[in-house]
């Protein structure tokens, strides 16, 4: 896909997805530019035995979405006293991402927003690909803690209760989410069959001593947003494959169900009970085609 999106400027343009780089680790990543976006996005594959779960004729990776937010954008203040600091460091260049011969200093439960779930047959003939946070990733402090972050040379002391993390993971994840379906629309030329939309419970993260549990919470709800679609001529999910998708089914607060088995979207009053907007260029750029407008076969313009 984005190999593909690379042929572009256009197309680039359509979705505003203004640039990506691989980030060269152990872990399979990229870091995304977007246009108009909070952040710096990356998309990290977990650990490969978590990762590749192959079920006959299809396989399924899950990703981390981890999003570096920009010092001017209003929902910077939302991440922790860490990420922040952080941010504001030399541990991060230029491209407000972690530079290069600090990325392993930075600890790996930070910035996390989202993640993100692709389940493909091996001819890429059908794909599912699931979307899940929650509307407020927040981290609390049980106790007055006083606690040093070596790697900036700082520390601070935290009150009895203070909330030090209240990220909008649903607003910050979700305009990857976005710009991942456009390039998958595109690419395969696979609109949407069906969009499904599940809520749970949400929780806090408690910081108790050096222990954290989850606390569960009333105001804070987690989503998963999954979206199924195959090529032209499969119609509704195989027979016999995809038991992700028969089995999503059966979580227990489904709170959006359709189907768009004419390829295109229309508009319903369902819409109004999901807590995103369901971007129609899902369909429309499944249906275009962009000339490619490189000069070569290697890739220079």
């Amino acid at each position: 896909m984005l190999i593909v999106s690379s042929w572009s400027e256009r197309f680039r343009s359509d979705i505003g997805f203004t640039g990506v780089s691989q980030i060269w680790g152990d872990r399979l990543a990229w870091y995304f530019w977007l246009a108009d976006s909070s952040g710096v996005y990356q998309l990290e594959m977990m650990d490969t035995e978590e990762a590749l779960d192959i079920r006959g004729d299809q396989c399924t990776a899950v990703f981390q979405v981890k999003c570096y937010p920009y010092q001017e954008s209003p929902e910077f203040q939302s991440f922790s006293f860490l990420e922040r600091k952080l941010v504001q460091s030399n541990l991060f260049d230029d491209t407000n991402t972690p530079a290069f011969e600090h990325q392993g200093d930075i600890p790996p439960d930070l910035f996390t927003v989202a993640t993100v779930e692709i389940t493909m047959d091996l001819e890429g003939n059908a794909t599912i690909i699931s979307f899940e946070s929650m509307d407020y990733l927040r981290t609390r402090f049980a106790q007055e803690t006083h606690q040093t972050f070596p790697m900036i040379s700082i520390g601070r002391t935290f009150d009895n209760q203070e909330v030090d993390r209240d990220v909008p993971g649903l607003q910050m994840g979700y305009p990857l989410f976005d710009c991942l379906m456009c390039l998958h629309a595109n690419t395969f030329k696979q609109p949407p069959l069906e969009i499904r939309c599940s809520k749970s419970p949400g929780y806090e993260a408690i910081i108790k001593g050096g222990d954290v549990h989850a606390r569960e919470t009333s105001d804070i709800k987690g989503f998963k947003l999954s979206m199924f679609s195959a090529a032209t001529g499969l119609g509704s999910c195989p027979e016999g494959n995809f038991i992700f998708w028969d089995s999503d089914k059966r979580r227990e607060d489904i709170i959006y169900d359709r189907s768009f088995a004419c390829g295109g979207f229309h508009e319903n009053k369902e819409e109004k009970k999901l807590p995103m907007i369901i971007n129609r260029k899902w369909w429309s750029l499944a249906h275009k085609h962009y000339e490619s407008e490189l000069t070569s076969s290697c890739g220079c313009h």
